[in-house]
């Protein structure tokens, strides 16, 4: 299996530490902010084949940081992926109506969460 550039913002410091250890422990390469405005820097330089995002985030939201990154070359093609412990229906339907390519429930399980990351980036690029 192929390793993959993720990056990840959330505003939650331990909730990033977590994924970043379960991602770098199955051998991603991982790099992570707190905010939305202070990443999309970060995002556009390394041009990762991931970005996770939280939904719900002080600055700038998730749905707001899909509609930026979709909107750029450099990420365009990028699996998004939503991560949020909002659980209503209306909220998947929002991000994937945005751009999201998937979207992962909080609390996060760590028997499944890596793979769930790697099957949706494995899809997104087989879709070109």
């Amino acid at each position: 299996m192929p390793k993959y550039d993720v990056f990840l913002v959330d505003d939650d410091q331990a909730m990033l530490d977590v994924m970043s250890l379960w991602l770098m422990t199955a051998g991603h390469n991982v790099a992570s902010d707190t905010a939305g405005s202070t990443a999309l820097p970060q995002i556009m330089q390394k041009k990762p084949d991931a970005l996770l995002l939280d939904l719900m985030m002080a600055e700038v939201n998730g749905l707001e940081m899909i509609a930026e990154l979709r909107a750029r070359p450099e990420t365009a093609k990028a699996a998004i992926i939503m991560v949020s412990g909002r659980t209503d229906e209306i909220w998947v339907k929002r991000a994937i109506d945005m751009g999201a390519d998937g979207f992962i429930h909080k609390p996060l399980k760590q028997e499944t969460f890596v793979l769930q990351v790697e099957a949706l980036i494995e899809a997104k690029k087989a879709a070109g």
